[in-house]
């Protein structure tokens, strides 16, 4: 059965990191913003050209950016903190995973450094935070769901 159009919740999609061959969730996920793609452009206009051309060059895979609450004493919030004092020499892969309701969720998996990890909300009355972001390379893919 195809899928219908329909508005999908934030609430509950996942950004897991693989670690040690596994793919962990990095959790208490406040808020993610992306995949911010973007395709290259080049302009081969000559001067006998009628209008501006453009023809497309490659993707720029873009960035994750997210929050979390920050715990430094969990076991997957301490080490994704290092990584950016100490980078892995191959990207990590990561998966991002849709809340859509299907038996198999759609999901994008793809590869990228954690560029950024300030932690915030050091304050009366605040909560410890983390933002983060991801900076995607190499490859990427999505998968369909299944219903």
């Amino acid at each position: 059965m195809p899928h219908t159009l329909t508005d999908l919740p934030g609430k509950g999609t996942l950004l897991k990191l693989s670690i040690s061959s596994t793919f962990t969730t990095i959790g208490q996920r406040v808020s993610l913003e992306g995949p911010s793609s973007k395709l290259g452009i080049r302009n081969p206009t000559h001067l006998d050209s009628t209008y501006v051309a453009k023809r497309p060059t490659i993707p720029d895979l873009g960035q994750i950016k997210g929050k979390l609450w920050y715990d430094p004493n969990d076991a997957v919030h301490g080490p994704l903190r290092a990584k950016v004092y100490s980078p892995p020499t191959a990207p990590d892969l990561w998966k991002l995973i849709y809340a859509d309701g299907d038996t198999t969720p759609s999901y994008d998996a793809f590869s990228g450094y954690l560029t950024e990890f300030s932690v915030t909300g050091m304050e009366v009355e605040g909560t410890l935070e983390a933002d983060f972001t991801i900076e995607l390379t190499d490859q990427y893919a999505f998968t369909a769901g299944t219903p």
